[in-house]
């Protein structure tokens, strides 16, 4: 008697059989037979199914964990911008009193420095022009006695 081949893949415990699933867990190809259903997950076994099920309880572990520190982070962001808004707000009703200080307290100490800068510098020109003063004038003895 000849038997047809069978397409495509077989049943890892019954090899004449065609498989109709692989199992969610190992992928081990089975049939209609060897095939275990539970809460939507084809398995080749029971303990694949209860692998299966303990990794759907995890997944919803880590799931749930990833929206606590999703929350936390929209929290911590919410806060930072109110801190951002308060510290402008700050900045801006007290810009008056921050520029009264700079005018009142700041600005005349650099008026005084740049004051002492000027007249250290016209000081320093001033015995510039007496030295050049004096090389010229020496200069004009030396060629008035050289007969020039």
């Amino acid at each position: 008697m000849y038997r047809d081949p069978i397409n495509g893949p077989v049943c890892l415990n019954h090899t004449d059989r065609l498989a109709v699933a692989h199992c969610c867990v190992c992928r081990r190809p089975v049939c209609r037979e060897c095939l275990v259903e539970g809460d939507g997950f084809k398995c080749c076994s029971q303990e694949c199914l209860e692998k299966a099920r303990a990794s759907t309880i995890q997944a919803e572990i880590v799931d749930r964990n990833r929206q606590r520190v999703e929350a936390k982070q929209a929290k911590s962001k919410t806060v930072k911008w109110i801190i951002l808004i308060i510290v402008l707000l700050l900045l801006f009703a007290f810009r008056g009193t921050i520029l009264g200080f700079y005018h009142n307290s700041i600005e005349p100490i650099f008026k005084k420095k740049q004051q002492v800068v000027q007249q250290t510098v016209q000081e320093f020109n001033q015995k510039n022009i007496q030295k050049d003063r004096i090389r010229r004038n020496k200069k004009m003895n030396d060629l008035e006695r050289q007969g020039l």
